[in-house]
């Protein structure tokens, strides 16, 4: 209901080529957060993105460990998982590129991916596990 700004970004260029954009919000103080960007014309023509939720998943039995190493995604599993999982690699600019399900996982699980460079891994059951991080493949 009641919405706070927390940055202003500039524009960088013209509308005519795509330009990626990025804040980090370094004052969350809740265990849910929700978000949406106001976007500006010179014109002063607006809109805004869908409403996005963020939810603090520290201490969840189902936290699951991202990281990349030369090229490859590591998940790390604290217990193992029930149900499958829907692994997502989106681009900063919000296209899903790769997606891959993994059934049961449990440990670490090694992703081979065809993608390179900045993606945003997303980790799903639709459940009780949603988790996502910021790589470099």
């Amino acid at each position: 209901v009641n919405w706070n700004t927390i940055a202003y970004v500039s524009a960088v260029g013209n509308a005519n080529s795509l330009n990626n954009y990025s804040f980090t919000d370094k004052n969350i103080n809740s265990k849910i957060v929700y978000y949406r960007i106001l976007q500006l014309d010179i014109d002063g023509k607006y809109t805004y993105t869908p409403i996005k939720v963020l939810r603090d998943l520290q201490g969840n039995k189902n936290e699951v460990g991202i990281a990349s190493v030369q090229g490859k995604v590591l998940l790390q599993f604290a217990n193992e998982i029930k149900n499958p999982l829907i692994v997502r690699f989106v681009s900063l600019s919000g296209q899903v590129m790769d997606q891959q399900i993994i059934q049961n996982p449990t440990g670490q699980v090694v992703l081979n991916s065809k993608v390179t460079g900045n993606y945003v891994i997303s980790v799903s059951n639709g459940q009780d596990v949603q988790t996502a991080k910021q790589i470099i493949l």
